[in-house]
């Protein structure tokens, strides 16, 4: 599955220019809403040796961004090996809904995308924050299981 060209600027910076997002390959897991104070955990089982993307919905425009909080718990643990993390935390994969030419303030889709390396269980904290702002922030707790063998 091939996701589209997205362009964001916010405050006259680019946040991301792709010349769409490659996910032939991967399993896409969507949490079912966005996150807020009262986002229910989400859980979701893997092959080991199998690429995935973690989708959540997101609006950058709005100066908040999802990040995942706890990126260095994650790489010590050698489960699962994140492979588009930006050196702030967040996807470098961000994909805005269909909208009319020069509308702005349109909201879309985070993808977080991961290696399954090996067998066993991690969690994934992601935050919806301003970088600037620790204060104010709602986070979402996502469960990796990843198994021996095929589902």
């Amino acid at each position: 599955m091939k996701i589209g060209l997205t362009i964001l600027l916010l405050m006259g910076m680019s946040l991301l220019v792709r010349a769409g997002i490659d996910l032939q390959g991967y399993t896409i897991f969507t949490v079912p809403t966005s996150i807020n104070k009262d986002s229910t955990p989400a859980y979701f089982t893997i092959s080991v040796n199998k690429k995935f993307a973690i989708k959540i919905r997101g609006n950058p425009t709005t100066g908040y961004q999802v990040f995942l909080a706890n990126d260095d718990k994650v790489t010590q643990s050698n489960i699962v090996k994140a492979l588009n993390l930006t050196d702030k935390g967040t996807s470098k994969d961000y994909v805005t809904d269909p909208h009319p030419e020069h509308m702005m303030g349109v909201p879309g889709n985070y993808y977080f995308t991961f290696l399954a390396e090996q067998v066993g269980q991690v969690k994934l904290k992601f935050e919806n924050k301003r970088a600037w702002d620790t204060s104010d922030s709602t986070s979402l707790e996502v469960t990796i299981n990843v198994v021996a063998g095929d589902l």
